[in-house]
């Protein structure tokens, strides 16, 4: 995936937006069972600790991998495919985030 022309910070943001929307899909699905989970604190990032690096890139991967967990084993269909898509491209951002960590260790 070429990221110059959007920049580092454009290529993040992008990445967070999928986390985000990948988010509301899994809220959705489990809205659709009769159970509506809204976490608490959503629009603020934790405390990582003094020091932590990238702390966004690290609740991005957190976010994600909630919403797979919940799509993988909560959601009540398929929704013809859609849903298995949706867990494979929460897959790439998650491959995505964990690189731009790896790179910044370098």
């Amino acid at each position: 995936m070429k990221t110059e022309a959007f920049g580092k910070r454009g290529f993040v943001r992008g990445v967070l937006g999928s986390a985000v929307v990948a988010g509301l899909l899994a809220a959705s699905v489990l809205a659709t069972q009769n159970q509506i989970v809204v976490p608490v604190g959503t629009t603020t990032l934790p405390t990582m600790g003094k020091g932590e690096r990238h702390p966004e890139i690290h609740r991005g991967i957190e976010l994600l991998e909630r919403a797979k967990e919940i799509l993988k084993d909560k959601a009540a269909r398929d929704f013809v495919g859609h849903r298995e898509k949706a867990v494979e491209h929460i897959e790439l951002a998650l491959k995505q985030l964990r690189e731009c960590l790896a790179v910044d260790k370098k």
